[in-house]
This record gives C-alpha cells, structure tokens and sequence, in this order.
C-alpha cells in the first residue's frame, strides 16, 4: 500500500508524539479498564484502576473513518495521540490487516506507518510486524509474531480468570532468524466483567517505540477478539491467510 494512501487512512488523528517523550514510562502490567462501570467508547490503560495511565478510544467504523483504535499519551482523550490503528482498506481480507500510526522516528517530524497482518500458521491465528527496537539513534529493524493461546499447557503463561489470549514471539531481524522468545503476552478475560476486560504484561524491554507498538497492536487484536475476528477459522475464511510462520 502507498505510504500517501496509508497516511489518508489515519486522516483526521492528532500529530503523533515522539516515543521520547512519553509522559509516563511504560509499566511492565497494563489493565485495561472501563471506569464507573460504564462500557464506552473511551477506556483506560493503568498498573492499576484506580491510576489510569493512558485512555483509549475506539472508533466502531461508523461515518468516515475506518474502525480503529487510538492510544493517547495521557490519562484522557484530549490529550494528543501517541500510536493508532485503523483497518486497511480495499478488500475484505484487508480488514483484518491494520495500518499503524506511529511516533515520528529520531529527526523525522512526520509520523511512521508499520503494519499489522493477519495470517494462520499451523491452525493458529496470528498478526505480524516489524519494528525498529532500541533505544534513540541506536534503532535495528526486527520481527515480532502475535500468536494466539486456547488451550493447553500454554494457557499456564495467562493470568487466572482468563479464557485466552496472545503471546508476543520475538522472530529475528535481517534475514536472521533467532529462536522464538515470548517477550509480551495479552489475556482476554472470560465476559463476565466486561469493565475490566484485558491485561497485557511485557516480559522484555526493547524499548520506547517497541512498546508503543506492542500495545497498540493488543489493542487491535482486542477489538478484533471481541468481534470473534481474531480466530484461525475467521482469518482463513477471508481470504488467502495461510502462511509459514515462527514456532514457538
């Protein structure tokens, strides 16, 4: 896709922050939660409920923008944008694949593009990406491979109380691949408490715009969950999502 056509998917977003200028460090337990009760169109990221670090909107599709997810860099969602993904589009299968906004890389002032991609490998849903891990001008290209929990000895690696999930597989970089190291996992609760439903947990640093884009990819493939699209079922009736992908 087009840098410009990806750039006109994400209209209408706040100019993105750079990565070093997060307001808060990324904790390694985010919850995600609905406060007062309430299950709206806005909710929180924080260690804890009552501390909420980061608000997220979510778009339903609605008008004219694609559906999507946005991650502030604050508590509420006047404050500017800091990473969002929004549905590809042109074609059914596209709308499984994401197109993210992310902070502008070191001396750049525009804000980068990355993908996500849907795809099975061996009966399991999966969403791909790369991303430049690393610390200011010390950036390297990597790959990284949500893979998707449901049953199983895997299952011991999600929180109790909840159902299923993805684990972040770290792939390689350059061509190299390396032996596939789980560095981030996000649970799914089991619906009956719809205020709190989601805990995502890094288990590595690589970092600012690593987790910037760690978190914005779980929250689409929440919302994708929610909507029974983050299924290998769901994913191969689309189209052509069969490939190869890392074990682990």
């Amino acid at each position: 896709m087009h840098f410009s056509h990806k750039l006109n998917i994400l209209h209408g977003m706040v100019e993105a922050r750079p990565a070093s200028t997060l307001q808060h460090p990324i904790p390694p337990v985010l919850q995600g939660f609905y406060q007062r009760k309430l299950v709206t169109g806005t909710f929180h990221l924080g260690e804890t409920t009552d501390h909420p670090l980061y608000a997220v909107s979510v778009q339903s599709g609605w008008g004219c923008s694609p559906p999507g997810v946005t991650l502030h860099s604050g508590p509420t969602n006047k404050q500017p944008v800091l990473a969002k993904a929004a549905d590809e589009t042109g074609s059914t299968h596209n709308a499984l694949n994401s197109v993210i906004q992310m902070p502008p890389l070191p001396g750049a002032h525009q804000a980068s593009v990355e993908n996500l991609h849907a795809a099975v490998d061996r009966e399991t849903a999966t969403f791909q990406f790369s991303v430049d891990v690393g610390y200011a001008h010390d950036l390297r290209r990597e790959f990284f491979e949500w893979r998707k929990i449901e049953t199983g000895h895997e299952m011991g690696i999600l929180p109790p109380q909840f159902e299923s999930g993805f684990k972040l597989v770290r792939i390689g970089s350059g061509g190299v691949f390396r032996q596939p190291e789980v560095v981030a996992t996000i649970a799914f609760h089991d619906g009956r408490t719809m205020t709190l439903p989601f805990i995502l947990q890094f288990h590595s640093s690589l970092g600012d715009r690593w987790a910037i884009m760690v978190i914005v990819t779980a929250l689409k493939i929440w919302a994708l969950n929610i909507q029974g699209k983050a299924t290998a079922s769901y994913i191969s009736a689309q189209g052509d999502g069969w490939v190869t992908g890392a074990s682990g």
